[in-house]
């Protein structure tokens, strides 16, 4: 199980996972309802995502979420 202890793992994490799963930015994008400028912003920590879109880019990736 991956643990998340902030945000900036949280967008490493999901951006390797992106590039194992073998996605493109564009297609995770189109997958989630982005632009692929808004995922490489993302993934370059210049942006971060509104909760719910968060969510929407983790379930394309297949990642869960567990809040204690």
């Amino acid at each position: 199980m991956m643990q998340i202890v902030n945000a900036n793992q949280l967008v490493d994490q999901l951006a390797a996972l992106r590039k194992e799963k073998g996605m493109s930015q564009a297609q995770l994008a189109q997958a989630v309802g982005l632009s692929r400028a808004m995922i490489s912003y993302f993934e370059e920590k210049k942006v971060f995502l509104r909760f719910n879109t968060l969510l929407r880019v983790m379930d394309v990736l297949g990642v869960k979420i567990y809040l204690k």
